[in-house]
């Protein structure tokens, strides 16, 4: 009768004759000297032999690191949409000149009243009581500005300044912003986005310049203002309007 044992050095399988168990004798692979034993002998396996089982036991820690890499490459490209979008609505940048008041421009004093001989006109549905003027030909890049009118309070406080033109090879909106920043200091500017527009906000928020370029439409609008005869002439408007619409209600009301 046979039997089969491993070679406790190789763990080359040797059959022999179960007359000969427990002989030692020379292993035939490796001819290290080896027991022959009736009882299976536990052979070590080199690490190169590891079964499938415990290869991907090992591959588990790499799943978790490029699933990690990849949530990290996604939570920053959410971040940076967010930061897109909250530029694309109103970014605004505040810088630190020395911010002067705004007095005048085009020959106009903010705050004083228009002679009575300067004859007003009444648009609450636009701009409220206004006067159109043409800029003073001596002053520089006049004839770029198309329109230009005052906002006047009910008593003819000058409120605003207004100019709007279009830029154009001799006048360029860059050279406009570098003389308003040395003679007011720039406090801020914001994007509004339609039209590629964007305000830059001179001197100090009482009295201040509001300079608005179009990149699209290559235009320029120029406000000198008061705020606080702003606020009051806007508030007359309002109140102007109200009276009017009381008025058409009650005659409307009387013909039927």
């Amino acid at each position: 009768m046979l039997a089969k044992t491993s070679c406790q050095h190789c763990g080359m399988h040797i059959e022999f004759d179960v007359d000969a168990a427990n002989q030692v004798v020379d292993c035939p692979s490796c001819s290290k000297q080896t027991f022959l034993s009736l009882v299976e002998q536990a052979v070590s396996i080199p690490p190169a032999l590891t079964t499938p089982k415990a290869k991907s036991k090992n591959l588990l820690p790499l799943f978790f690191a490029i699933g990690g890499f990849i949530l990290i490459i996604m939570l920053v490209g959410i971040s940076a949409l967010l930061g897109t979008a909250r530029k694309q609505i109103a970014p605004i940048q505040k810088y630190t000149d020395t911010l002067q008041e705004v007095a005048s421009a085009m020959g106009w004093n903010l705050g004083d009243v228009l002679p009575d001989q300067f004859q007003v006109k009444i648009d609450d549905d636009a701009f409220g009581i206004t006067y159109d003027f043409n800029p003073p030909a001596d002053t520089e890049n006049a004839s770029m500005f198309f329109m230009s009118h005052l906002i006047l309070t009910a008593d003819r406080q000058i409120a605003a300044i207004c100019l709007t033109g279009q830029e154009n090879e001799q006048f360029k909106s860059d050279t406009l912003q570098k003389v308003l920043r040395e003679k007011y200091g720039l406090r801020q500017s914001m994007k509004i986005g339609f039209g590629g527009i964007v305000n830059y906000y001179y001197g100090q928020t009482n009295r201040q310049v509001v300079l608005s370029i179009s990149s699209q439409f290559k235009s320029v609008d120029l406000e000198y203002r008061d705020e606080r005869l702003c606020d009051l002439a806007k508030k007359q408007t309002e109140a102007r309007k109200s009276e009017v619409n009381q008025q058409l209600e009650k005659s409307l009301k009387g013909k039927l």
